[in-house]
């Protein structure tokens, strides 16, 4: 029957078995390890790890990648690793599977009732989420500047301000921004075409308004409003 697999040497394990074995034969691991160093892969060292995790006997050719490869102190590391990511979870470094699925399970349902309220953990907002995370960071400062609206002014929404249209921004932050102002600045709900007029500029940037416009509601700095058959928008 195969002898199982090597424990890690320790300290005192080591020089027991330096005693052991006689002068000739104390190099002969090491030169075993460097000739079989050419024949490791991958595959074969984690083989390898899956056995001892197992508590499998290795075989010859096992127990050669055993040596040559140092599985055991590559099943340290990863031992090490494991009870770090399971820490990072707020679990014991020792759980279990099953405890690592419950909680896992636990934090999956509070990050699902998170997003339905509408907050998102972004791992890379601005790679993910650009439009969101970027009007965010640029309309930070409008909350302190916005006036509040005159929700009772009876202004028509079809009869907007004559105001000098403003040439439309070129990057998406300043779009958001310019918008978001527009609404702010407004004492009466806009409609997509009265925020369209305060703009000018060349190309198809007005087929960009809806989208710039469900950012800021999802920000909170825009909420929509019935104006009859047409939508409209105040800061």
């Amino acid at each position: 029957m195969p002898e199982p697999a090597p424990p890690a040497l320790t300290p005192t394990l080591s020089r027991q078995r330096e005693r052991e074995q006689p002068p000739k034969r104390e190099q002969q691991p090491g030169r075993e390890q460097e000739a079989g160093k050419d024949k490791l892969t991958l595959t074969g060292l984690y083989n390898v790890l899956a056995a001892l995790r197992e508590g499998r006997a290795l075989s010859a050719k096992e127990k050669a990648i055993h040596t040559a490869g140092l599985v055991g102190v590559l099943r340290e590391l990863h031992d090490e690793l494991d009870a770090a990511v399971r820490t990072a979870y707020g679990l014991p470094p020792a759980a279990d599977t099953e405890a690592v699925l419950a909680h896992l399970v636990q934090l999956n349902a509070q990050r699902a009732q998170e997003e339905a309220a509408g907050h998102v953990r972004w791992l890379r907002p601005a790679f993910q989420n650009p439009e969101k995370s970027l009007s965010k960071q640029e309309l930070f400062a409008l909350d302190e500047q916005a006036p509040e609206p005159d929700l009772n002014c009876e202004k028509s929404l079809s009869q907007p301000e004559q105001t000098a249209p403003t040439p439309w921004p070129a990057t998406l932050p300043e779009q958001v921004r310019a918008v978001a102002a527009v609404l702010a600045q407004s004492p009466a709900p806009l409609t997509l075409d009265a925020i369209a007029v305060r703009f000018k500029g060349r190309g198809a940037w007005k087929k960009s308004l809806p989208t710039l416009l469900a950012t800021l509601e999802a920000l909170g700095r825009a909420q929509a409003v019935a104006a009859g058959d047409q939508p409209a928008w105040r800061g």
